[in-house]
């Protein structure tokens, strides 16, 4: 095991005091083990990627280090940030693990690409003097690997399902080829193995097409980028729906999430750089819904609200039912705290046990029984017909976002499409409710009138 190539860019580049300085550090050091194309990229060693290498006064051998990242002597808050941590990947059987380590580029600069670089750990802690090495195949923060590159590197392992999907569709395989930037949600084997929709279309080519470009977007999507709110949204590669990202958790437990076509994923491992965009590994397949439409609303962020009003007298357990169809207009998070702001008191009684029944009906105000309407059956009709009320539909304007309305409460759709296994939801930006929905005084007055009836038979009798 050499490391002399790596050793002869530290001197060229004159950062060799980094590697004599005193002190407890970990150094990830590559050595001349692997491919011709591991070490061509020693060519692009520069001072900032030697820096990257090294975790400044920690001493991390591998079984203490765990898969935390840590900041590398290159993190700089101003220019270029470098994490780095281990990754263990189990073989395609499962019968073991390789261990790699992972430098994560969260912030580029005119000479290093964002995204994530693995390299196998080929000897790990080896006490130094000054703290201990870990023996890597390839550099670290150098990416030089396509998508298609690296998804073929895993023919053998965790995304072989995928790949072989790939091969069966010529025209995605030459989108995922070429050089435009991009970004691409890959399944695991397992996730493409627990769903018999995926075996059964894999003898047609037009769906398996379809459904792979769901799983890409023409555009650059790290987690940073999801974190800082600079994406929230894209079109995704087939043109008609759009993948929606979210980070979830808090500091160095924050985990990417991505929704399309009713399937929310989780990337079990993010950002994996290439030189033509970056690849996400995700633990479902997207498009290939699982959920009911009451699952859907109780584990997606954006419409637990609605979920917990639609406890109210067992009102979600016909969205249980597999045996009909649905379609269901659901006020966002945000609607409801539109609500919250112009409405206090509406939105008080709308938590309080007595409203159940009008609570109901509002709700039932938003859904479709028997029918599962998408945005485009919607873009044909005028109206549709709802459980309590008629809403009209209207094309907006701008993007051309689709739009309802009932009483002249005008709600955007804001997310169109989401498929479950019963039905559709379309999330909308405004509740479909007036403050008369949650008065009581309806059955205040019949009582009276009945109290008032009571009174007046008595009086007869008597008079009798």
């Amino acid at each position: 095991m050499d490391t002399s190539a790596f050793a002869s860019r530290v001197r060229s580049e004159d950062v060799i005091d980094f590697f004599t300085d005193v002190g407890n550090h970990t150094y990830f050091l590559p050595v001349g083990e692997g491919n011709d194309q591991n070490m061509n990229r020693l060519r692009d060693i520069d001072s900032k990627v030697i820096k990257g290498h090294i975790i400044p006064r920690k001493v991390l051998f591998t079984r203490t280090m765990g898969s935390e990242p840590y900041r590398a002597y290159a993190y700089d808050p101003a220019e270029l940030r470098v994490e780095l941590s281990l990754v263990n990947q189990t073989d395609s059987l499962g019968n073991g693990y390789v261990l790699y380590a992972q430098s994560n580029t969260l912030q580029s600069d005119q000479r290093h690409r964002k995204g994530v670089v693995l390299s196998k750990i080929v000897r790990p802690n080896i006490p130094v003097k000054n703290g201990v090495v870990h023996l890597i195949e390839a550099p670290l923060m150098i990416i030089n690997i396509t998508i298609w590159d690296f998804i073929k590197k895993e023919k053998e392992g965790r995304l072989s399902e995928f790949l072989e999907l790939v091969n069966s569709t010529p025209e995605f395989r030459h989108e995922l080829f070429n050089a435009q930037e991009k970004t691409v949600f890959v399944p695991t084997n397992k996730a493409i193995q627990r769903l018999e929709k995926v075996e059964s279309l894999k003898g047609n080519i037009t769906a398996i097409t379809n459904l792979l470009r769901l799983h890409m977007v023409m555009q650059s999507v790290s987690s940073d980028d999801v974190r800082s709110g600079r994406i929230k949204e894209h079109l995704a590669a087939d043109n008609r729906r759009s993948l929606y990202f979210r980070v979830v958790g808090e500091d160095r437990n924050r985990t990417l999430t991505v929704e399309g076509g009713g399937v929310n994923a989780t990337a079990v491992q993010a950002d994996i750089g290439a030189t033509n965009g970056i690849v996400h590994i995700i633990d479902r397949v997207l498009g290939m819904p699982y959920q009911t439409l009451n699952e859907k609303l109780a584990t997606d962020p954006d419409l637990k609200e609605t979920y917990k009003l639609s406890l109210m007298n067992n009102w979600n357990e016909k969205l249980m039912n597999n045996r009909n169809n649905f379609t269901f207009f659901v006020p966002s998070e945000g609607a409801w705290e539109r609500l919250k702001t112009d409405h206090l008191s509406e939105h008080k009684k709308m938590h309080m046990e007595m409203y159940g029944n009008q609570v109901n009906k509002i709700l039932d105000r938003h859904l479709v029984i028997g029918q599962e309407l998408s945005s485009q059956d919607l873009e044909r009709r005028n109206v549709v017909e709802t459980v309590y009320g008629v809403f009209k539909i209207e094309r907006g304007y701008g993007y051309g976002e689709l739009s309802v309305e009932w009483e002249n409460i005008r709600a955007t759709i804001v997310r169109p499409d989401v498929q479950a296994t019963n039905g559709i939801i379309h999330v909308i930006d405004r509740i479909m409710m007036k403050p008369r929905d949650l008065s009581r005084t309806g059955g205040a007055a019949t009582l009276s009138v009945s109290v008032a009836t009571v009174l007046v038979s008595l009086a007869l009798l008597r008079g009798m």
